[in-house]
């Protein structure tokens, strides 16, 4: 069978998913705004912000300090959102070998599709990453309210690069 596109994802896949780091910086996010790690976490709810409940990171903040019921000073949730940023920043990097993969699948013909659960942090930051050029289309699911495992994010993918789920990788 002949394939006609490839869809790939970021988390674990292209990008590696730097677990410490991102314990790290729920540390410092948790000192910054006053609440116990484990407070942070409770609260974080990524299905949430997977699903693209938040249009922004600052209103994603926001709600996170009235779940938290704190009310940290703007400095606080100022350098909180930076580091948060940061963090995912640094993460979007691709693997070694991953662009010359997506290069090699390129240069074969096939067209190169990405889907992620991710949150309005990784849209925002997508642009500025080396990927977008490697890509025919990029399916987030903040953006179109979808998060895998759901067969219509797959489904959605494929129509976007016209592509019939049968001849896709």
């Amino acid at each position: 069978m002949a394939f006609q596109a490839v869809i790939l994802d970021l988390f674990g896949t292209l990008i590696d998913e730097r677990a410490e780091e991102y314990s790290v910086m729920m540390r410092t996010i948790a000192l910054l705004l006053g609440v116990s790690d484990d407070a942070l976490y409770a609260a974080a709810d990524a299905g949430r912000r997977d699903l693209g409940t938040y249009r922004s990171v600052s209103l994603q903040f926001q709600v996170l300090c009235m779940k938290l019921g704190v009310s940290p000073a703007p400095d606080h949730v100022a350098a909180a959102i930076e580091e948060y940023t940061q963090m995912h920043n640094r993460r979007l990097v691709p693997r070694d070998g991953v662009l010359a993969t997506l290069t090699a699948i390129g240069g074969q013909g096939l067209k190169r599709g990405l889907i992620s659960n991710a949150s309005q942090v990784i849209v925002d930051l997508w642009p500025d990453t080396a990927f977008p050029p490697y890509f025919e289309d990029s399916l987030f699911s903040c953006q179109v309210k979808i998060v895998k495992p759901d067969p219509a994010i797959y489904l959605l993918a494929c129509n976007h690069l016209g592509v019939s789920p049968a001849d896709c990788l």
